[in-house]
């Protein structure tokens, strides 16, 4: 129990120290929140690094980032599917889909995610959880994997400066 307190610990300092939110003016005198946010995590057997979020009052832009196997450099694979899920007051979303299927038996080991781009339906304010579920076909045991990469295990609360500081 105490690893996983630990992780998660982890998980939010370095959720932490990557967050920044941009603040703007309107000139209408309207405060205008713009927020870039790149999330890390680590499961058993996967790492990700850099998945970010772009939000502006119009927009949303999510993904990018890599997912990595932990000490693999060619893991050979006949399929792979993840995907990113927001669980947004007390719903599940399903942010992004990434699914791999070849005969061939493609190298899994590392993979970019890739980004979806569109018109802003996330709210960061209700915004309780960020995962990834990732599934694959373990070729050496025939066995189908699924693991689940926690990015955000708890709600973001933004302060807000006064003028002063």
């Amino acid at each position: 129990m105490e690893r996983s307190t630990r992780k998660s610990r982890m998980t939010l300092i370095n959720f932490v120290l990557l967050v920044l939110s941009l603040v703007g003016c309107t000139g209408k005198g309207e405060d205008v929140n713009h927020y870039y946010l790149s999330f890390i995590g680590e499961s058993e057997t996967w790492k990700v690094s850099e998945y970010t979020m772009t939000l502006t009052p119009e927009m949303q832009k999510l993904g990018e980032g890599t997912l990595m196997m932990k000490g693999q450099s060619d893991y050979p694979s006949d399929w792979f599917h993840m995907q990113v899920f927001a669980l947004v007051n007390g719903e599940e979303q399903v942010l992004q889909t990434k699914s791999v299927s070849a005969p061939d038996n493609n190298d899994i080991s590392q993979m970019t995610i890739g980004a979806v781009e569109g018109e802003r339906s996330l709210s960061i304010d209700e915004m309780n959880r960020l995962y990834i579920t990732v599934e694959w076909n373990d070729m050496e045991t025939g066995e189908n994997m699924k693991e689940t990469i926690a990015l955000l295990d708890q709600p973001i609360r933004f302060e807000q400066m006064s003028e002063d500081q």
